[in-house]
């Protein structure tokens, strides 16, 4: 009798699905996470359960919130932005060193490996070339600095915000990179001066763009290349600025109170696998962190900006504080 309960139990231990969270544009059918829940299934006989969140810092929040009894194994999306914030919670395990021999030694998410880098592209303010009638920030030897303050982008641009969206607070990182104290707060406050809107996400900002809202939209070189792919369409293209574009890293991170070790270790050797990897280009539209992948036609037109390091590191308090301010550069603006 001891015996069987003892096989019941390791039954029910075997069938436990392996819990990400997630942003929610990685889950839906056809997405990245389809693909994995699939590959996973087959892989192990066990199901990968995703639960998608509004944004990855609300996916990251909810494992802070429910510490120690959390049900995440992994959090999945975790980018260069959200790195220092995710390491100060304490909640995350390094992952083992041998995963990363796949990985590009360029692309990484720090030194402690605490982060396995999946996919990854370059920020970049995207314009539809048939409807932007002017086009003299165009002409080359533009700066961000530049493009934020110009007058000819007033009430025509959108983004994501910073405090809600993972690539809003990473092109906010960006600004904090060029200009600080009385010189950021300046430049901001001609900024949001000049946005048509701040949109909660990247989606919303980007449906406005693509409804023809606004002129610009804050995404990445890599968006070019869906319209190209999908919808064969070469009109939408991205300004490249003289002193850098900053790149976004998405990476995987394993939650240190998650005990499925066979299971977590299939799911990260699956994420820098082949089969993902080769399907980064066409279902998260951002290159694979493996150069060995070939690219669709699609990203052999994409020009590759000069890159723009974000060389200071912020604690979670200064991250904070910052956000604080930026509120108040916004008070009365859209």
């Amino acid at each position: 009798m001891k015996f069987l309960t003892a096989f019941l139990f390791c039954l029910s231990a075997v069938a436990e699905p392996l819990t990400v969270y997630t942003y929610d544009a990685l889950t839906g059918k056809d997405s990245l996470g389809d693909l994995l829940q699939t590959e996973f299934k087959k892989k192990t006989g066990t199901d990968l359960k995703l639960i998608p969140f509004g944004s990855l810092g609300e996916a990251l929040n909810q494992i802070v919130i429910e510490g120690e009894s959390t049900k995440a194994d992994f959090l999945l999306g975790v980018d260069n932005g959200f790195a220092r914030r995710a390491i100060e919670s304490g909640l995350f395990s390094p992952i083992a060193g041998k995963f990363f021999k796949k990985v590009d030694k360029d692309i990484n998410l720090g030194s402690e490996k605490v982060f396995l880098p999946f996919d990854y592209s370059y920020l970049a303010f995207l314009f539809n070339n048939t409807s932007l009638k002017d086009k003299s920030l165009l002409n080359g030897g533009m700066t961000l600095a530049a493009f934020m303050t110009s007058p000819r982008i007033q009430k025509k641009i959108v983004i994501p915000d910073p405090r809600t969206s993972s690539l809003g607070y990473l092109f906010f990182r960006w600004t904090t990179e060029i200009a600080s104290g009385i010189a950021l707060k300046e430049l901001w406050g001609t900024f949001l001066a000049n946005l048509f809107t701040v949109s909660p996400d990247w989606s919303g900002a980007y449906g406005m763009f693509m409804k023809g809202e606004t002129d610009w939209v804050l995404s990445y070189t890599t968006s070019r290349a869906y319209h190209l792919e999908k919808e064969k369409k070469t009109h939408y293209d991205y300004i490249l600025f003289d002193d850098g574009h900053v790149i976004q890293i998405e990476g995987l991170a394993q939650v240190k109170f998650s005990r499925k070790t066979k299971l977590n270790e299939a799911f990260i050797e699956l994420i820098v696998s082949d089969k993902i990897q080769e399907s980064i280009p066409t279902m998260q539209w951002m290159y694979p962190i493996r150069k060995s992948v070939s690219l669709p036609a699609s990203f052999s037109s994409l020009s590759i900006p000069k890159v723009r390091e974000i060389k200071t590191d912020l604690t979670e308090v200064q991250r904070k504080k910052l956000l604080r301010d930026w509120s108040g550069w916004g008070r009365g603006r859209p």
